[in-house]
């Protein structure tokens, strides 16, 4: 791998080689947090499989291109490696995919977190929520550290065509807590069609704590147009519109703050929420996404609040709140009167 620094006219100030002479690629450099770069790149140099399958590697190097430290994994099979984000602590986070078979057909998303010595914090694989069965390709094409210290993984999984037991590629969206918990995990299906393929290839965090994601579109037989490019702009629970409930986001806090707890369940009257800061904004959806309460909340926004449900059918519902600290949605059971 080679790494080239330049100056604002395209000027070469210095140039690195990184071994050893095997086919390697450099994927992704970003700077470090002190002022050196991380490249990240795979490399057949390391295998420790099949002949010829590659490894992920991340090399640290100072600010002028000097090796510091590299770090390398991999299993029997070819595994692949997108993306490094630098972290406060002068660590990383890595993301791409790791193969369980010679095929394609058993990848699995991958993030591995490390220290700033190169050494692993955490590393986990992750198959999208609703998998085929015999499992099929899912890659984290990008990774972001979030301000909060959650990671957003955009990229590609393998979902079920709505008119046959087939497999298609849908953009993958999923939320990490800072130890790899996930918050949240979701296909796009309504971009593509019933035949079609697209995928996630780049996300970022928008001024409003939203996302922008970019990707492609590639129609196939049965459906219409040509290969294309899409954006699409998400809000900070991955929702590309208002009603929509994230899968694995129910009990689960997006932004690790905002703490709150819902009684009775079930219930049949009312329900309590409180929260540990004042409610800004709080609506209930059903089982099928739809809002059938939206509170006016005072305007102290108190930390409490009692609601009516006594009119609302038996069934799960789930209340999504916001407060100064982030997003919560929690769930709580409608019981027959």
């Amino acid at each position: 791998m080679t790494l080239t620094k330049t100056d604002t006219n395209g000027n070469v100030l210095w140039e690195e080689f990184y071994g050893p002479a095997w086919p390697d690629y450099g994927l992704s450099v970003n700077l470090s947090k002190d002022g050196g770069y991380f490249l990240l790149g795979e490399s057949a140099g390391y295998g420790q499989g099949l002949l010829y399958s590659t490894d992920a590697i991340l090399i640290k190097t100072d600010s002028l291109g000097n090796e510091q430290w590299r770090s390398t994994w991999g299993g029997y099979y070819s595994d692949c490696a997108w993306n490094v984000e630098p972290l406060d602590d002068g660590g990383a986070v890595i993301c791409g995919c790791v193969s369980n078979n010679e095929s394609t057909e058993q990848i699995e998303g991958y993030i591995r977190r490390i220290d700033p010595f190169g050494g692993l914090v955490w590393e986990k694989a992750y198959d999208f929520i609703h998998p085929l069965e015999g499992g099929w390709p899912n890659v984290f094409n990008m990774c972001r550290v979030l301000p909060n210290g959650n990671i957003v993984a955009a990229g590609v999984g393998q979902t079920i065509a709505a008119d046959s037991a087939s497999g298609r590629e849908a953009p993958w969206l999923t939320i990490l807590s800072p130890t790899g918990k996930v918050l949240m995990d979701r296909a796009y299906n309504s971009i593509i069609g019933t035949h079609s393929s697209a995928s996630f290839q780049d996300i970022r965090l928008t001024q409003d704590g939203g996302f922008i994601a970019g990707g492609y579109y590639l129609p196939g037989q049965n459906d219409t147009g040509n290969q294309d490019v899409f954006i699409l702009k998400l809000d900070e629970r991955g929702c590309e519109y208002p009603e929509c409930i994230p899968p694995l986001a129910v009990e689960e806090v997006l932004t690790q703050a905002a703490d709150a707890r819902i009684y009775p369940t079930p219930a049949s009257d009312h329900i309590i929420i409180e929260a540990k800061e004042n409610l800004q904004t709080l609506r209930i959806f059903d089982a099928m996404g739809k809002t059938v309460i939206e509170p006016l909340l005072n305007s102290d926004k108190s930390k409490r609040l009692a609601v009516d449900v006594n009119r609302l059918p038996p069934g799960l519902y789930f209340v999504q709140l916001k407060t100064s600290s982030g997003m919560q949605s929690l769930k709580f059971v409608k019981a027959a009167r």
